[in-house]
């Protein structure tokens, strides 16, 4: 298990700040628009460019709390769920082997806060546990996102990444999940999708 100081992860946070600032250009249009038949909700995904590593990658952006979350390609062919409250998604790969959820809601409903969900995340993990990075309101170095932590563990044949943000009064979390064999297939951009998801300065 690894756990990052804020220090560590400054290059990091400088790409986190890049990026978030300019994914979506005035007037663009959506590229997919995806559709939950039961709950008849859809939700709007728009096409950016990160570079060749990471280029499948979509953006979707919750107006309700005001994040934005980068989905992998591959975890956007299928709906799990859109919910009728506005508040996130849920989507899945077509056979159902990768995933991404996204949700939101007010910071003052999450019970210890930002410290809570870490302790809690990491006595849930236990020693499945890859790595595990905090990230202080107070660091210098933190310009875009308030506060935030993300995680990466392994349960059997799983990759799993979260990333659990809270910033001005509002709370916004996202978790990954693909098969270990199609590693090669996600790992990029699933890790770029986990740490530039959040919200916008």
């Amino acid at each position: 298990m690894r756990t990052k100081s804020v220090m560590a992860q400054a290059p990091l946070l400088l790409l986190l700040s890049l990026f978030l600032c300019g994914f979506l250009a005035p007037g663009q249009k959506p590229a997919l628009t995806l559709k939950d038949a039961k709950q008849e909700t859809t939700a709007d995904l728009y096409k950016i460019d990160m570079g060749e590593n990471v280029n499948k990658i979509f953006l979707y952006v919750n107006e309700r709390y005001g994040y934005s979350a980068l989905i992998p390609l591959g975890m956007a062919e299928a709906v799990v769920v859109i919910p009728d409250n506005g508040d996130g998604l849920i989507l899945a790969s077509k056979d159902g082997s990768a995933r991404f959820r996204a949700s939101g809601g007010l910071a003052e409903f999450v019970e210890g806060g930002l410290n809570g969900v870490f302790a809690t995340a990491l006595k849930n993990i236990g020693p499945a546990l890859i790595e595990a990075s905090f990230y202080s309101a107070e660091s210098e170095l933190n310009q875009g996102d308030k506060a935030f932590c993300v995680l990466t563990w392994r349960q059997g044949d799983t990759f799993y990444k979260r990333k659990f943000v809270i910033k001005d009064g509002n709370m916004f979390e996202c978790e990954l999940s693909y098969p270990v064999a199609q590693e090669e297939k996600y790992k990029n951009a699933a890790n770029a999708a986990v740490v530039n998801s959040g919200f916008v300065d």
